[in-house]
């Protein structure tokens, strides 16, 4: 599957949920004090959502793809110090041009 079609998949299926789930969590933290233990659980998913948009954003991200990659970078001994790279919104582009 091409990029633009797990774009358009990923839309499709799991957009919506992303967003409701996304405004749920926006309640709960105007709801939680944020000094609790779950406030700080909630400001933490919050602060990295933008990394967890990525899925739904970029279809270049293929999660099958990308678990076979680090999976293998890691059976490979893939130095800790480095381990940041194997994270996705560290992907470079895919050369597929769909």
């Amino acid at each position: 599957m091409g990029a633009y079609q797990r774009l358009s998949a990923r839309d499709a299926r799991s957009g919506l949920f992303v967003a409701e789930f996304g405004a749920w969590l926006q309640a709960q933290r105007l709801r939680i004090s944020a000094k609790s233990r779950l406030g700080e659980k909630l400001t933490y998913i919050h602060r990295q959502w933008g990394g967890q948009q990525t899925f739904i954003d970029d279809g270049r991200v293929d999660p099958d793809a990308y678990l076979k990659a680090c999976l293998e970078a890691i059976s490979a001994d893939h130095p800790a110090s480095r381990i940041g790279s194997l994270l996705p919104w560290d992907l470079k582009p895919s050369a597929d041009p769909a």
